[in-house]
């Protein structure tokens, strides 16, 4: 709501009906709300990535979206590498405590030397999802995945950036972009949760009133925590 369709800045809306999802009582509200970023992952991961048991994944970008993405891959048995900026250190931190194998600080490590460390031969990653939107993460997860391996773009820059596409070629690398989700993309991210596989709870570093709306505007504003929810009383 709020993008293809107007949001919900009022007493009432009306949504069409095929976009209802009815959730169980194991759901809770916190992650019933934060099912949104979650498809929209799922989407991105699950329909247009293929990853198996024993991958190397790389996500760019340790925000509730890679945290997300970082936690989908693990629930198809992949080994997931998480990197961020010396800015992201608590959430990198995070990322290790819901269950990265490596987090790299790439402003004070090699991101490329440490995933050619973790890969059979040197090769690279099998997949790189890019959360950040950042062009020079984009950059770098080119070279960091494999000949013939994945590359999906979450994330949007919002401006335009240069890309080496002779490195794609050269690689023949399969480089998708992704946008919002789908049906069954919420339908996948609802299951995830039930089965105790995607932690959406933990990513809620904010709860406010609705009458503390300008509160968890100024703190989303601001980019501090990592999601900041409205709970109606």
């Amino acid at each position: 709501m709020g993008y293809w369709f107007n949001g919900a800045f009022a007493k009432y809306t009306v949504v069409p009906e095929d976009r209802i999802h009815l959730l169980t009582d194991s759901i809770s509200f916190e992650e019933a709300a934060l099912l949104e970023p979650a498809a929209c992952v799922t989407h991105a991961v699950m329909d247009l990535a293929t990853i198996q048991a024993g991958d190397v994944v790389l996500v760019s970008g340790p925000g509730a979206v890679g945290l997300i993405a970082m936690q989908v891959a693990k629930a198809h048995g992949a080994f997931v590498i998480v990197s961020g900026t010396s800015v992201d250190a608590d959430r990198l931190a995070f990322a290790k405590k819901l269950g990265a194998d490596r987090i790299v600080d790439v402003t004070k490590e090699d991101v490329l030397a440490i995933v050619k460390s973790l890969t059979h031969m040197g090769r690279g990653a099998d997949v790189v999802l890019e959360c950040s939107g950042s062009g020079r993460a984009t950059a770098t997860g080119i070279e960091a995945v494999r000949k013939q391996g994945q590359f999906v773009q979450i994330g949007l820059a919002g401006k335009p950036f240069e890309l080496n596409f002779d490195r794609i070629c050269y690689k023949e690398i399969k480089v998708t972009g992704s946008l919002g989700s789908v049906w069954t993309a919420w339908n996948n991210a609802i299951k995830l949760v039930e089965a105790k596989k995607l932690n959406l709870k933990d990513l809620v570093s904010h709860t406010f009133s609705l009458d503390e709306w300008e509160k968890g505007f100024d703190v989303f504003e601001k980019k501090e925590g990592l999601k900041v929810l409205f709970k109606p009383e």
